[in-house]
């Protein structure tokens, strides 16, 4: 839709905060889209690929490439070509840096038998206890003891979260307190802590274990955001 002055009849620029980085970027490309990446702004296409890094290798390969418009995220693109990379090339695990770090790419990974190694992870680290101190079981995900071997009284899973609750004598004077979930009720203390903070956590663990060898074997090409439009 034109912007246009009500006094003058004049068409009028939209401003910065107004206008989608889907719009039109080119009169000749009308796909290409635009991106901020940090301070660099971009616009044109993402071309993400994927290669082989097994050392046994007497040489690597591409094994898979996607161009997108260039504001499609790393996350997005992963998720759609997982399955496809797994089909053409039978990988069981795959190392990726922290853009590729999600819920749904681990989901995806694990339904086509691939393990996803991160060499970092976006986001700052928590500031309150490591999730990974807690017990909390695998499957169910429910807290089964606190890091100062504290059982809880009961606890559960509701809502994206996990829960559980304990005695005010077993947080008044914990020394972990101040970095704690915890929530101070009438009777009793309560710990709460999202889903994706339980498993975000349990990756962190993962990847700060075998950083050195993750980083290893993450591929020498990694993915290349295309500052041009593409040629006809």
């Amino acid at each position: 839709m034109l912007l246009v002055d009500t006094e003058s009849g004049n068409l009028m620029q939209k401003s910065r905060k107004d206008i989608s980085p889907s719009s039109l970027q080119s009169a000749h490309d009308e796909d290409a889209t635009f991106r901020r990446k940090g301070s660099v702004a971009q616009s044109g296409y993402v071309l993400e690929i994927a290669e082989a890094c097994d050392q046994a290798n007497p040489f690597q390969l591409l094994t898979d490439y996607t161009v997108a418009p260039n504001n499609t995220s790393d996350v997005a693109i992963l998720e759609s070509r997982l399955e496809t990379i797994h089909t053409n090339t039978g990988c069981t695990d795959m190392y990726a840096d922290g853009g590729f770090h999600s819920v749904g790419v681990h989901r995806i990974a694990e339904e086509n038998g691939i393990e996803v190694h991160l060499t970092n992870m976006t986001g700052k680290a928590p500031t309150k206890i490591a999730t990974t101190e807690f017990d909390i079981d695998e499957v169910s995900n429910v807290i089964t003891r606190y890091p100062k071997e504290h059982i809880p009284t009961h606890a559960g899973v509701s809502k994206g979260q996990t829960s559980a609750h304990f005695p005010h004598t077993a947080c008044d004077n914990c020394e972990l307190r101040d970095r704690c979930y915890m929530l101070q009720q009438n009777k009793d203390c309560v710990v709460r802590i999202s889903l994706k903070a339980v498993h975000a956590g349990c990756e962190r663990a993962k990847m700060q274990s075998a950083q050195k060898e993750n980083t290893k074997k993450r591929a020498g090409l990694n993915q290349f955001r295309l500052k041009t439009y593409r040629s006809r």
